[in-house]
């Protein structure tokens, strides 16, 4: 039901897949019955709601995690981006799942300087989310070496139609004069718009090369 989710159903409905959204009750879900999918209702810290969902699936997108602001606690971001991927990890490889993509973050680098690569190590400063996705990505590679069939997708900082949150605020302060720099002016951040992703992705998780792989996707350029 997020920003990101939202476009990746729309475009596997596109290419005639059927989809099945694991959603919770209290999300709002107006744009996915617009787009005729199932909605299977549950939590990924209840792992009995995620049986329902599973059950005959080839291919898992798991998308579903806690943002780091706007009031979640490190406690809730850690039940859920970590213990939550770990009920679902466990239910795919149940289900026999054939394909597991898993959406994490390019924040699991941390502040790093040069700009991070697929190589570069996970560690120093980071937020508590970025933390939280650091020991969600430690398990799906335990998954991995149990034969699963897994591709990380680590989005950059992603924007386009229907982002409700985060740097909105910035594109509206730049559109109405009223945008500050704070620093000197060169604090380097990796912007990636929302189609040139969904390219990205469907390239990397349908490619016969991709398992086991992480791809960070972003624009070409770094803002």
């Amino acid at each position: 039901t997020g920003f990101i989710g939202s476009h990746v159903v729309e475009n596997l409905v596109r290419r005639n897949y059927r989809i099945r959204c694991l959603v919770r009750k209290s999300s709002n879900v107006d744009y996915l019955k617009g787009l005729n999918v199932e909605l299977i209702y549950g939590d990924l810290r209840d792992k009995n709601s995620l049986v329902k969902g599973l059950k005959d699936m080839d291919i898992v997108y798991h998308l579903g995690a806690i943002l780091g602001g706007y009031g979640a606690s490190k406690e809730l971001q850690y039940e859920v981006n970590v213990n939550g991927t770990k009920n679902i990890l466990d239910e795919s490889l149940r289900n026999d799942v054939k394909k597991f993509i898993h959406f994490s973050t390019f924040a699991v680098y941390g502040y790093t300087n040069p700009i991070a690569n697929e190589g570069t190590p996970q560690k120093g400063l980071a937020s508590s989310y970025a933390i939280s996705k650091r020991k969600g990505e430690k398990i799906v590679k335990e998954f991995m070496k149990k034969g699963m069939d897994i591709t990380i997708i680590q989005p950059t900082v992603i924007h386009g139609e229907r982002l409700d949150f985060g740097i909105r605020n910035m594109f509206s302060a730049i559109q109405n004069g009223k945008f500050r720099f704070i620093g000197n002016g060169n604090n380097l951040l990796h912007l990636g718009y929302i189609d040139n992703f969904i390219d990205g992705l469907f390239l990397a998780s349908e490619s016969k090369k991709s398992k086991g792989q992480t791809y960070i996707i972003g624009d070409e350029k770094p803002l």
